[in-house]
């Protein structure tokens, strides 16, 4: 298989992952503030704090991308994540 549809299929899971971190957020809120025992105003905190992180995220990504190329940014950007989650 070509190195450029392996690129492509990687975009694709990345895409794929944050678009359901976003979708899945609402739905999984009141999971959430239950199983935390999180009253409503907190549960608000935590929703906004993910969303603001997310959003506050969106020029300085797009800075990097336009500084280093966007197949760098996008692999430093899931590689990080990666180290993160583990």
């Amino acid at each position: 298989m070509r190195v450029r549809w392996w690129v492509c299929f990687l975009l694709f899971l990345t895409w794929l992952m944050s678009y359901i971190d976003r979708s899945l957020m609402p739905m999984a809120l009141p999971l959430i503030g239950k199983e935390f025992h999180l009253s409503p105003t907190l549960m608000g905190v935590v929703a906004g704090a993910f969303f603001i992180g997310y959003g506050s995220m969106q020029i300085p990504g797009g800075m990097i991308a336009d500084k280093f190329g966007a197949r760098k940014s996008i692999t430093c950007g899931v590689f990080f994540g990666l180290y993160l989650a583990f």
